[in-house]
């Protein structure tokens, strides 16, 4: 496969879906947000060159959901205190993503 095309960047950004699922179920929060954050943000530019992708929207929300989860999971948990708020605002601040909820880590 050629790196400069579409169906290369979407694998690597079901690579880092993957892994970040993987990451998920290992309780490794920060390593899943951040693959999660990761493909997303791949899904995100494929977009913007295929703006009527369905399939890449979804793509692209199920990754969002991912780094959510595993965002959720570190709220829950405490372990990483301040980082979360980052985390949060960070998530929050993508395109299509809306500010909801209460709760972080302090």
């Amino acid at each position: 496969m050629d790196p400069n095309k579409t169906k290369w960047s979407m694998e690597v950004a079901w690579a880092h879906n993957n892994l970040g699922a993987l990451n998920l179920a290992r309780k490794k929060h920060e390593s899943a947000i951040e693959n999660h954050l990761a493909s997303a943000g791949i899904f995100t530019q494929l977009i913007e060159q295929t703006p009527d992708s369905v399939g890449l929207r979804s793509a692209a929300a199920n990754a969002y959901m991912g780094a959510y989860t595993g965002l959720r999971e570190n709220i829950r948990e405490c372990r990483i205190g301040r980082i979360c708020l980052v985390l949060v605002s960070k998530v929050y601040s993508q395109p299509g993503i809306g500010v909801g909820g209460s709760g972080a880590c302090t």
